[in-house]
């Protein structure tokens, strides 16, 4: 599969391919493992850059999630491990794929606010997206990468559930690989920099709504090579008009 590195190939836009590299130092002096700390100093920083990146006129950064570990080469591993602390920590997901789909969206807005209020909230275009950063870096084992989802066709995605407990699911949109998708990643990702993706956009306009990501597993990557360690952070975000 080939793979562009956005450090020679970094024209990607939010609107037209659904992802971007940024400049993001942030986080200083934060302990990772204080979900409350992480809330307090990280997620302010995080709504300023999504703000400033798609001069939105509302951003509400509802939750993070921390993944720490490494993939065995050839295996997925999409379950959710607690750490030390009990927090839930995600290994990297090695299937491509979309956090939410047409249905599923609309359904963790309602479940955020309320029927009431997402459907005034729905009046108006809003979006779901997503930050994504390195705590340590440079990062060599399973790195994140991203479909230019202007290459993705309607024919590629693939709603489905996934069981994250034997009673409870969501829909993702799983991807069907097709050779005229074009893949991007970062070579040495520092914790300084960040991923600004689109998980989900209500508009219909020929935007990007959907950006299929995975972790690459790099066979060339040295077996004692650091496991990633990451952070991800979810918010909604809505226009005026």
């Amino acid at each position: 599969m080939p793979l562009s590195d956005l450090r020679t190939a970094n024209n990607m836009t939010l609107q037209q391919n659904g992802f971007e590299l940024v400049e993001f130092p942030s986080g200083q002096g934060v302990n990772w493992d204080d979900k409350e700390q992480v809330k307090k100093v990280y997620y302010p920083e995080v709504k300023s850059l999504i703000q400033r990146m798609t001069s939105s006129s509302r951003v509400e950064v509802i939750q993070h999630n921390l993944r720490k570990g490494k993939i065995d080469k050839g295996q997925a591993d999409l379950s959710k491990l607690p750490d030390k602390t009990g927090h839930p920590i995600s290994h990297p997901s090695v299937l491509t794929h979309v956090d939410f789909t047409e249905s599923s969206g609309p359904k963790v807005l309602e479940r955020y606010f309320g029927a009431e209020a997402a459907a005034q909230l729905k009046q108006k275009p809003w979006a779901i997206i997503q930050v994504w950063r390195p705590l340590v870096g440079p990062v060599q084992d399973s790195a994140l990468g991203f479909v230019d989802a202007a290459t993705l066709s309607q024919h590629d995605i693939l709603p489905a559930n996934l069981f994250l407990t034997e009673e409870f699911a969501i829909e993702v949109n799983y991807i069907v690989h097709n050779p005229s998708h074009r893949w991007f990643w970062t070579s040495q990702m520092r914790e300084d920099e960040a991923y600004v993706f689109v998980n989900y956009d209500s508009r219909h306009d020929g935007r990007a709504r959907f950006t299929p990501h995975s972790t690459i597993v790099d066979p060339n990557v040295p077996e004692d090579a650091p496991i990633r360690q990451s952070i991800e952070t979810r918010a909604f975000v809505f226009w005026d008009e």
